[in-house]
C-alpha cells in the first residue's frame, strides 16, 4: 500500500512538471487505482461492472509505470476538459478534438522527455 501512494507521489510530481495545467490528482482518486507490483512488471488492475476484472500492463521499470499512469490521466483529464460535441459531418468542427489532440502532445512531451 505504501509503495503505490510512493509511486502515485511521484506521478503527482511528474504531472507538477508540466507548466499551465493543474493536473494533480487528489488523494481520493489515488485510492481508486489498484496498483500491483509483480516480478515480470506493473500492473493497474480495473473493477469492472458485473465483477468482472481487467488488468492493464503498466510497464517492467517503475519509470514505465510512472509514465504511463501520468498519460492515462492526462488523457482522462483531456477528455473533461476538451469534451468533444457532436456536430453532423458537415459541419467538420473538429477543433475541440484537435485541441484534445495537442493537449495530450504537449503533456507526453514533458512526461517522455529522458
Amino acid at each position: 500500500m505504501e509503495e503505490k501512494m510512493t509511486l502515485l507521489i511521484e506521478i503527482n510530481s511528474l504531472l507538477a512538471t508540466i507548466p499551465d495545467y493543474q493536473l494533480a490528482m487528489s488523494e481520493s482518486e489515488m485510492e481508486y487505482y489498484h496498483i500491483f507490483i509483480t516480478d515480470k512488471g506493473y500492473i493497474d488492475r480495473l473493477y469492472l461492472e458485473y465483477g468482472e476484472i481487467s488488468d492493464k500492463f503498466l510497464g517492467k521499470t517503475r519509470k514505465e509505470a510512472i509514465q504511463s499512469l501520468a498519460h492515462n490521466w492526462i488523457f482522462m483529464y483531456g477528455e473533461d476538459l476538451f469534451a468533444a460535441k457532436l456536430y453532423w459531418s458537415w459541419e467538420k468542427k473538429l477543433s475541440q478534438i484537435d485541441k484534445f489532440k495537442h493537449f495530450c502532445a504537449y503533456c507526453d512531451s514533458y512526461i517522455y522527455k529522458t
